[in-house]
This record gives C-alpha cells, sequence and structure tokens, in this order.
C-alpha cells in the first residue's frame, strides 16, 4: 500500500477508529468473510467516506514459489504485488477495448456478451503484461536459522529451490539473493551479535550449508536473467515506453511520484502573488525613491492576515477532527471493555 498522507490525513484517522473496533465489527463487515481479513479494506472505505481519491490494483497478488511444509504439503511464500502505474494503463486499455466491442456488436448486430475477467480480471491483467513492484515476504519470514533447521530451501526431491520465485528479472533485482548475501555478510563475515539469534550456532549456518546457498543462488540468478532477457525483449521496450509515457503524464522524472493536482494548484497560486508582489515592489521602485510604498505594504499585510487566518482554520479543523476520532475510539473501547466483564471478551458483535 502507498499512501500520501498529506492528501489521506482524514483516511488515515478514521481508518484508525474501523481498526480499533475491527475484529468485533468492521473486519468480517468489510471483508464479508474473504481470505486475509485485516486492517487492509479500513483504508479504502476510509478514503470512500470522505471522498477522496484512491486506486485499487485490478492485478491480482501473485504467488511465488514457496516451500514444502512437514506434512509434504506445498506452502506459498510470498506474494507479488503490482506496480499501479501499469496496472492503471492497462485500466484504460480495457475500457477502449469494451468500447470497440461493444460498438462491433452493435454494428454486426450480435449480442455483445459482457465478462468481468476477460476485461478487468486475470484474463487481460496478467504477469506477462503487468510489472512486479513489492513482495510481501511472509512464510517463512526470513528467520536464516529457521529456513536451514527446517529445509525450507529443499524441494521433496532433496534438490534446492527459490522461495520467492523467478519473477524478478521483470524488475531487474534479485531479491532473494541480496537479502542472503545481507545475512552472509552481517551474521557470518562480521559476526554481529543479534538477541533474536542467541539461542544459535552461528558455525552451523555458516559454513558449507551459507556456501551452498549463495553458490545456487548466484547460478540461477544469471540463467534467470539470461532467458528472460532473451524471452521478453519486446516486453521490456513496451514497458519502457509506458513509463516514458506515465513520466510526460504527471509532469515528473520519478514516474512513481504522482503530483497532488491540489497542492501543485495552491503552489502556483502561491508563487503568482509572490510575483505581483515583487512586480509592485520594482514598479514603486522605479518611480519613487525610498522602496516599498504604501499600497504594497498593504498588500503583504493583507496576504500575511490571510496565511495567519487559513492556518488558524486549518489548526482548528485539524484539533476538531483528531477530537472525534479520539471519541469514537474511547466509546469503541469502552464498549470492548464491558463485553470482556460481562464474560464474553472474544465473541463478534452481531451484524444486524
Amino acid at each position: 500500500m502507498l499512501i500520501n498522507k498529506n492528501v489521506h490525513y482524514k483516511t488515515l484517522l478514521l481508518s484508525l477508529y474501523y481498526n480499533n473496533d475491527g475484529p468485533y465489527g468492521y473486519y468480517p463487515l468489510l471483508s464479508q468473510g474473504g481470505a486475509g481479513e485485516g486492517d487492509k479494506e479500513t483504508f479504502v472505505a476510509a478514503a470512500h467516506y470522505y471522498h477522496l481519491p484512491y486506486y485499487q490494483v485490478y492485478k491480482l497478488p501473485g504467488r511465488a514459489f514457496g516451500w514444502f511444509n512437514e506434512d509434504h504439503n506445498y506452502e506459498h511464500s510470498s506474494i507479488v504485488q503490482y506496480n499501479p502505474l501499469i496496472d492503471y494503463e492497462l485500466l484504460q486499455e480495457a475500457k477502449k477495448k469494451i468500447s470497440e466491442d461493444i460498438k462491433n456488436a452493435e454494428e454486426s448486430n450480435k449480442k455483445f456478451e459482457y465478462s468481468y475477467d476477460n476485461y478487468f480480471g486475470s484474463k487481460f491483467f496478467t504477469p506477462e503484461n503487468s510489472q512486479p513492484l513489492f513482495y510481501h515476504v511472509h512464510d517463512p519470514k526470513m528467520d536464516p536459522f529457521q529456513i536451514q533447521t527446517k529445509g525450507f530451501t529443499f524441494n521433496l526431491d532433496n534438490k534446492k529451490i527459490r522461495n520467492l520465485g523467478d519473477e524478478f528479472p521483470q524488475f531487474n533485482f534479485d531479491l532473494e539473493k541480496f537479502i542472503w548475501s545481507s545475512i552472509n555478510h552481517y551474521i557470518c563475515d562480521e559476526k554481529i551479535k543479534f538477541k533474536c539469534f542467541e539461542k544459535y550456532n552461528y558455525d552451523d549456518l555458516c559454513g558449507d550449508w551459507m556456501r551452498s546457498q549463495l553458490e545456487f543462488l548466484e547460478s540461477t540468478s544469471k540463467e534467470l536473467f539470461k532467458n528472460y532477457e532473451k524471452e521478453n525483449k519486446n516486453q521490456d521496450k513496451k514497458f519502457k515506453e509506458q513509463l516514458e509515457d506515465i513520466k510526460k503524464r504527471v509532469g515528473k522524472e520519478d514516474s512513481s511520484a504522482i503530483i497532488d493536482s491540489k497542492a501543485e494548484a495552491e503552489k502556483k497560486e502561491k508563487e503568482k502573488k509572490e510575483k505581483e508582489i515583487k512586480d509592485t515592489e520594482n514598479k514603486d521602485n522605479d518611480t519613487k525613491e525610498g522602496g516599498v510604498t504604501e499600497d504594497t505594504k498593504n498588500i503583504i499585510n493583507n496576504k500575511d492576515t490571510k496565511d495567519s487566518k487559513e492556518l488558524k482554520d486549518s489548526k482548528e479543523k485539524m484539533e476538531a477532527d483528531i477530537a472525534a476520532v479520539k471519541d469514537a475510539a474511547l466509546k469503541a473501547a469502552a464498549a470492548a471493555e464491558a463485553m470482556a466483564k460481562a464474560g464474553k471478551p472474544n465473541e463478534k458483535k452481531k451484524l444486524n
């Protein structure tokens, strides 16, 4: 999740309120029984309530490679989350395709058959036309000693495997190799003593096992990059063209930065006023010795008074918002405490 705190200050406060009473009401209400019930839905709900802009990526998260548990069942280790800028461009293509298909159906007197999956689902937003941006690494956590002792880097045939998948060439960074190189540096080379690893013997990790792990990651990294470059030359070119187009749209060299139009407008207005004042001062200096005239002073004083009032109003509004959310959170906490005293601490509230 990426969030602009300047734009979404209210969103964060309301989300805090939702999360305070989440397990008893808001989590099941917002998730409707979906997997991964938790705080993630509260941010969209809060932004929607305040009519603030937000975007949810259409490309479903991808599951990277994983490991085999003690029962020989395969477990996925990471969730790959995709670039919202590329995703948004694909959304425009999807909308365009729907319009074209409707028009073609009308011209040929055929019935247009709509399918969400064909236009907005997995058949349109695919790993091939999307771009990985984040890795949510959750199982196993990057605890090197646990990974080593439980054999998470081997498959059922006792062959080495990667835990974070093979999609990394798409964003030109081998995250798994980087993580293990960092582990080797700080634990094996520098021998930094971490409190969470006090019960483990560093020598068990840092000998042949670590050398084998690094060699495996290095060799597979080269092979995967080589194969990707061979198979995806045109795809890479397409990504670069899309990113260049996005850069032009948002007006910044960094394609990951989306301009806050409101803040930009305010900045331009401020610059315009400052220029007017400066031009007035220069004009006065040309016609009257001694610098700033009374008219210029009035302009400056009026501007300062207005800015001061806006700042005061903004501060008062912010304090009122905080007080309202705090009051709601205290009421929710009191309700939860009352339930606990009644002997039902884990019972969810009934949703009508």
